[in-house]
């Protein structure tokens, strides 16, 4: 019943965060999904962080499809831009996704110990982003997009906190 309640708490702040600031909630998700798995469900050390970011990565689709369609009923959402990008992340993902099953759980772990103490400290000092350049050519959001679904298929997030920055960079408003 408890993992119940936390899942139902941490799907609404998360959902919070996914609406507000354009992020899947994989770096609120990820840390507490670790706790839970290893203390209330007990997952074992050698699958836990594959388990962890795998749910975290099944969860986003969902947060991130209704913040989309949130963003989208305001005329938020630049579609040219996301058909360019959207399948160069996908194929990203899954080459992340299968670049993290070569990795040990206990590596694995610490690389997203590392990656959200990078990220956290990117925001607590909201460091400035990158100087507006809406000049692109195709290749550019191929290249990025691949990147950043790479990424986020490794460290199970959505990928927001890369793709929010690039976007601002190409000419995007928040």
């Amino acid at each position: 019943m408890l993992e119940l309640f936390l899942y139902l708490l941490l799907g609404i702040f998360s959902g919070i965060l996914a609406g507000l600031f354009g992020i899947g909630g994989g770096i609120i998700i990820i840390p507490v999904f670790f706790s839970i798995f290893k203390n209330i469900v007990g997952v074992p050390d050698e699958a836990l962080a594959h388990t962890v970011l795998g749910s975290s990565l099944g969860v986003i689709v969902f947060s991130s499809l209704a913040s989309t369609y949130s963003h989208n009923k305001r005329k938020a959402v630049v579609w040219e831009i996301l058909k360019l990008i959207v399948p160069s992340i996908c194929v990203g993902a899954s080459l992340g996704a299968l670049t993290a099953s070569y990795i040990s759980s206990s590596n694995l772990q610490i690389l997203v110990a590392l990656f959200l103490v990078l990220i956290s400290i990117q925001m607590i000092f909201e460091f400035p982003p990158p100087s507006q350049n809406p000049k692109t050519n195709v290749a550019g959001p191929l290249v990025v997009g691949s990147g950043i679904g790479w990424l986020s298929g490794i460290f199970g997030i959505g990928g927001g906190v890369f793709s929010v920055p690039y976007f601002y960079h190409r000419g995007l408003k928040m």
